[in-house]
């Protein structure tokens, strides 16, 4: 695996163990008993470009692509189940954008998630079906 990461996957590692040490550790027994993100851990993980990691730069993104994705939660999630969780499903829901939404679309939004403006999330469960999301029938209805 080591042969596979770059100095940006290797840095990028380093930083978010960095912030867990200084920001998240010391919290952790809050942030799990609650089962509530704070919301200045939100922005510090906005203000990090954390939700844009895989984002093209085009779209205002990091652009360090999935692997580094893959890393930066891991990493979070040694430190924390619940911020593992909470960047996983933001990111998820950007990443379904990048691969199936308009140019349009992509132009507006990703640069919202990207800064963190606007944070992506996702639903995977719903009586009758647990997180089978094939299974789901909820839709979504603007009010």
């Amino acid at each position: 695996m080591k042969e596979l990461l770059t100095q940006v996957h290797q840095d990028l590692v380093e930083e978010v163990r960095s912030v867990m040490a200084e920001h998240i550790i010391p919290r952790r027994d809050e942030i799990e008993d609650s089962e509530t993100i704070p919301d200045d851990i939100y922005r510090h993980m906005a203000r990090a470009g954390w939700y844009g990691v895989a984002i093209p730069q085009q779209y205002g993104g990091r652009g360090a692509g999935h692997l580094a994705r893959l890393l930066m939660i891991e990493e979070a999630a040694h430190a924390s189940g619940a911020i593992g969780g909470a960047l996983q499903s933001a990111i998820l829901g950007t990443a379904m954008l990048q691969f199936y939404g308009s140019e349009g679309q992509k132009q507006h939004w990703l640069p919202r998630f990207a800064r963190g403006d606007d944070v992506c999330s996702i639903c995977v469960t719903e009586p009758g079906s647990g997180s089978h999301v094939m299974g789901m029938k909820t839709t979504a209805r603007r009010g």
